[in-house]
């Protein structure tokens, strides 16, 4: 990585701890993370390895969750490889309790390609079953090596988003287990005909600390040849809640 990009990605993750400084100094209600995934897929060329550290504040019922990720083994070796932002909202509808969470996100995936996706996503839950549907935005924009100014961005314009999960413990339960079917993910959003499987777990050791893993299993998509295998990931990691 040249001095420049590493000065911007410096100064991204600087933009990062400022926004976690303020909201800690207005005391809001603050919870922070840290993950370790390994994967590999179809397209990876091996194996891959990546961190990603965050922070999620409540200030009068807004949460505000932001978290960077960083490549450990990987082709690109990228030192932020990606960069979320979402804010989420309940409220109360026809007597339903109801999420709104806009999001965005930035994957700088190659010198060659980076990705920009925003969208929003509604919730609710019946029982145990939580059920999220929404719309999402990509744009991606592509080096100079590759195209030329008035080609180099491609834009979808809309993205089916959903986010299907099952809880098999009770909510009071220290431990959790849960199964759920999604196109979104913290740094990607895949397209709507390739579904991701995953099953997730998580033990909460105190009042403030939990552990929690999960593994994703992604298909090629309903529409390829190749639909009963893409890629498999698997992430570990620990919350905080200060």
């Amino acid at each position: 990585m040249d001095s420049s990009k590493k000065e911007k990605s410096l100064r991204r993750l600087y933009y990062i701890f400022a926004f976690a400084a303020l909201a800690i100094s207005a005391k809001a209600q603050t919870k922070l993370s840290f993950q370790t995934e390994v994967g590999h897929t179809n397209v990876s060329e091996g194996m891959f390895l990546k961190t990603a550290i965050g922070a999620s504040y409540e200030i009068k019922g807004v949460e505000i969750e932001t978290a960077l990720e960083s490549d450990v083994i990987s082709e690109e070796q990228k030192l932020i490889s990606g960069w979320n932002l979402s804010l989420m909202k309940e409220f109360e509808l026809a007597e339903r309790e109801f999420s709104l969470k806009p999001y965005f996100i930035y994957s700088p995936f190659s010198d060659l390609l980076t990705e920009t996706n925003w969208g929003v996503l509604m919730g609710t839950t019946f029982n145990k079953l939580s059920v999220s549907l929404g719309a999402g935005f990509r744009r991606m924009t592509y080096s100079e090596e590759i195209a030329p100014e008035e080609n180099r961005r491609l834009y979808e314009n809309f993205i089916l988003l959903y986010n299907l999960k099952y809880s098999f413990l009770n909510e009071d339960s220290k431990w959790k287990l849960q199964a759920a079917v999604t196109n979104t993910d913290h740094f990607l959003i895949h397209q709507a005909t390739n579904p991701v499987l995953s099953i997730s777990g998580a033990y909460q050791l105190n009042n403030s600390l939990a552990l929690f893993s999960e593994f994703r299993y992604k298909t090629a998509g309903m529409m390829n040849m190749h639909v009963n295998y893409f890629g498999t990931l698997l992430r570990a990691g620990i919350v905080w809640e200060l």
